[in-house]
């Protein structure tokens, strides 16, 4: 499997950016509601602890979620597709949150010698 390019999110003035700009970004919810489910469902694939979303411009610095989040942001883009009526989306990220919930199965190899009696 190719391993997936993290995008690269371009910010103007970023020393002067603050949090409640961020919040009220509506191209930063949008890039966030289509990356979220991508990174987490790759991560997950790949057995990685954390997602990584985007890059800030050119930095090196990601943002990135941690597996123990991937749920909670998985079920925050839900809200945002619902909000647009995107059923279908939230089926796939609903898929996803199932896929991730299922609790992983651990074979166990018995090795036994049958010298004729009963196992």
């Amino acid at each position: 499997m190719a391993k997936r390019k993290t995008i690269r999110a371009i910010f103007e003035d970023v020393e002067n950016l603050t949090t409640e700009e961020i919040l009220k970004s509506q191209a930063l919810k949008d890039l966030l509601k289509i990356q979220v489910p991508v990174s987490i469902l790759d991560a997950h694939k790949s057995k990685k602890q954390s997602a990584p979303i985007f890059e800030i411009n050119s930095t090196d610095h990601y943002i990135e979620i941690s597996k123990k989040d991937w749920i909670q942001a998985l079920e925050t883009c839900i809200i945002w597709y619902l909000e647009t009526e995107e059923y279908e989306k939230c089926s796939k990220i609903r898929d996803i949150i199932e896929d991730l919930q299922k609790k992983p199965v651990k074979k166990i190899n018995i090795k036994t010698e049958n010298n004729g009696g009963e196992l």
